[in-house]
């Protein structure tokens, strides 16, 4: 019951990069940035990393990065990735290996934002504990076959996109290391602001969000496969095809089949208006509008700013 206190904040200089004699700190616990020279790009993330480096020698009994030398461990930290710790020790419970592996990613932008993020995943994990009277180290559905075996679960559609139908196959499919429910960073990142469910109340509230990038590069299959089949009860979404000279007209026949209790109206601004009203009298929490292909709508510059914009004015964010 000894509290120690660790400062990971000593960065290896590009100076100092490649020169054995050089000393200063521990280089098993460097992160890459540090390990790279790059004491410029040091930031509470580095730390994370070789919080993560503490954090798998506990699970473990050793260190992720192995080498003779000290430039040759340098290299190790910058470019190698660390064994699973469930690989060295099988009792290791699956969710915390999960968090382990997220601390020492070796892309900045892959591992925890800040250490608030780290500790709130380290707390429901102990909850976890607690409710279940002990540590579950079985692997769970969603981890338990291999990238292979759920690549292969993969209904490929050509040229189409993925859908709901391939929710547990496309994950694997998504770049970064899942969190402690399995869950991609891309697709986080979209439930934490949308639903309730998966909401972070430091999160600013989200009116509008985009989804952009080159054709075919998968935002459709994004959020057909990934995000719409998670979101919570309470979100009632609509997805509709944007065209050029159809957007509003198709918006309106889908939001109205949605929700019936709308007035028969070609005006998409009134439409949504009413709809921002009347959510909370008859009991629905949110209402997601998914416009797909939006650079269609783009096309017909006045149609989008006389019907879409001000339509899309009337999302308040908490509706």
């Amino acid at each position: 019951n000894v509290p120690y206190l660790t400062d990971f904040g000593l960065a290896l200089r590009e100076v100092d990069y490649g020169d054995e004699r050089w000393q200063g700190g521990t280089l098993g616990y460097l992160s890459p940035e540090q390990a790279r020279g790059e004491g410029h790009l040091v930031d509470g993330r580095s730390d994370i990393f070789s919080l993560g480096v503490v954090l798998y020698e506990l699970l473990t009994g050793e260190l992720p990065f192995h080498a003779t030398t000290p430039v040759a461990l340098l290299e190790r930290v910058q470019r190698a990735t660390s064994r699973p710790p469930r690989q060295l020790v099988d009792t290791v419970p699956i969710e915390l290996e999960q968090i382990c592996l997220k601390c020492l990613q070796r892309a900045v932008s892959d591992r925890y934002t800040t250490a608030a993020d780290l500790a709130r995943d380290l707390r429901a994990f102990l909850l976890t504990i607690d409710t279940l009277g002990g540590m579950d180290t079985s692997p769970r559905d969603r981890v338990q076959a291999s990238t292979e075996t759920q690549v292969s679960q993969v209904n490929w559609h050509g040229l189409r996109a993925f859908d709901e139908r391939d929710t547990l196959g496309y994950d694997s499919l998504l770049p970064g290391p899942v969190d402690r429910d399995g869950l991609p960073p891309a697709v986080r990142f979209w439930l934490e602001r949308i639903d309730t469910i998966h909401c972070k109340r430091e999160l600013p509230t989200l009116r509008v969000g985009l989804i952009y990038g080159p054709s075919g590069c998968g935002k459709t299959s994004l959020v057909r496969a990934a995000i719409l089949p998670r979101l919570a009860r309470d979100v009632a979404y609509v997805f509709v095809e944007s065209s050029a000279e159809r957007t509003a007209l198709d918006s309106i026949g889908a939001l109205r089949e949605r929700f019936p209790f709308l007035n028969e109206t070609s005006d998409f601004t009134r439409l949504t208006q009413q709809l921002r009203r009347e959510l909370p009298r008859r009991g629905i929490q949110r209402v997601l509008l998914v416009l797909d292909q939006f650079e269609q709508c783009l096309q017909n510059r006045a149609h989008c700013e006389q019907t879409i914009v001000p339509a899309i004015r009337q999302c308040d964010g908490d509706r």
